[in-house]
């Protein structure tokens, strides 16, 4: 009996170490937690996520919260919102660096977190980056809206910085599901994606609507999904999205996807408005069924274009490329 009392007690003691805090509009940011644990609430999700550690949970109430500096969310630390009405805004300036940053300094950090029911806006393309993922793994972005961010929606990244090379360690256990991620790409010499992905190993895109309309010009858009860091992805899936990408008007490419140096990645169930674009897709050892399989997926234009547009575009470098009942 006393063995069994004293596993309850440390059982106990790990479940009230993680506790769930709060920012709210008309919360503040002085005397750190103690506003907080007397039923208060932080004013800003870039100061709360400093008061919280591994294991909480910080809960964006709804309202609008303009942050003025870059958030950094700490390994462990949950960020939830109440949906559509919790929006994050932010004024951080620098290009492809992200409005909120789940970046460790060392390849492989285990996240063990999520970010989930808020929305993100850009400001109208103001905000360069929503989200960044960079060395980590066992993240979850779920149930998010993400708009009008100028360059990228949301990057997964293996490594901790642009490298151009295959990761030294792969990150494993991240997700994207049920999400709607609209204009957040654009075509600069270069496209970018709303959703961008590298370095990660049996990576999960589901349930997810992705789009791009057209922008106001003389601006271009980019795709929907893109490689990240040059690929290097082993056994990704994407299926059960609706992908979208405005019809092509003659500027840059008409790409809804272009990916680069995949393994073993699956394409399927998918409703889709723009090509897929491959390129150095192969095998290796673990991931050595096909390149990419591409099956069952309806892809679509609303009417014939002036311009060439494709379904299905396959460039260079490649072995084991299956596409069949689409």
């Amino acid at each position: 009996m006393r063995k069994l009392s004293v596993i309850i007690f440390c059982l106990l003691s790990l479940t009230a170490s993680a506790v769930k805090k709060h920012v709210r509009t008309d919360g503040s940011n002085a005397n750190n937690g103690l506003t907080n644990s007397s039923g208060g609430a932080f004013l800003t999700v870039a100061y709360g996520v400093t008061q919280c550690t591994s294991g909480d949970t910080l809960w964006v109430h709804a309202g609008t919260y303009l942050e003025t500096t870059q958030i950094f969310l700490p390994v462990g630390v949950h960020l939830f919102g109440d949906g559509v009405t919790s929006v994050i805004q932010s004024t951080h300036p620098w290009s492809y660096q992200a409005a909120l940053a789940l970046e460790s300094g060392t390849v492989g950090t285990n996240g063990n977190q999520s970010v989930s029911y808020l929305k993100f806006d850009g400001r109208s393309e103001t905000t360069p980056r929503g989200i960044a993922v960079q060395g980590r793994s066992n993240v979850s972005i779920h149930h998010c809206t993400i708009v009008d961010f100028k360059e990228e929606g949301v990057v997964f990244n293996g490594e901790v910085s642009f490298t151009g090379f295959p990761p030294s360690v792969y990150a494993t256990g991240n997700t994207f599901h049920d999400n709607i991620v609209t204009n957040c790409s654009e075509y600069a010499g270069f496209g970018t994606g709303c959703l961008g992905f590298g370095g990660q190993q049996d990576f999960l895109i589901y349930n997810n609507t992705i789009s791009q309309p057209q922008r106001t010009a003389p601006k271009q858009i980019g795709w929907p999904i893109k490689y990240y860091n040059e690929g290097w992805s082993k056994g990704t899936k994407i299926y059960n999205n609706t992908i979208y990408k405005a019809p092509f008007n003659g500027e840059g490419w008409n790409f809804s996807m272009e990916l680069f140096n995949n393994y073993e990645m699956e394409i399927y169930n998918n409703t889709i408005q723009g090509s897929l674009d491959f390129n150095y897709q192969d095998t290796i050892a673990g991931y050595n069924a096909y390149s990419v399989y591409i099956h069952n997926n309806t892809i679509t234009y609303p009417s014939y274009n002036t311009f060439t547009e494709s379904a299905v575009i396959i460039e260079y470098g490649f072995h084991s490329f299956w596409i069949e009942d689409n």
